[in-house]
């Protein structure tokens, strides 16, 4: 959680964004991949029924996949 004081959870998978955000990045080619279930928010206002999203994102394109709707 490299914006926040928070420290990052041990079952937490993944690494953050933020040198790609600041363009510090040695590759050109770099590609993130995502994935968001908000059947599972902590939030109840959050629970939409949107189901889950995955994303994948380059440098120059964003693909968002809403898979339950």
């Amino acid at each position: 959680m490299a914006l926040s004081d928070f420290k990052t959870p041990r079952n937490t998978q993944g690494r953050s964004l933020l040198p790609l955000r600041n363009g510090e990045t040695d590759s050109e080619n770099e590609t993130v991949f995502s994935e968001h279930d908000h059947s599972q928010d902590m939030y109840p206002m959050l629970r939409d029924g949107r189901g889950r999203q995955v994303m994948v994102r380059t440098r120059d394109w964003k693909l968002v996949v809403f898979i339950d709707e």
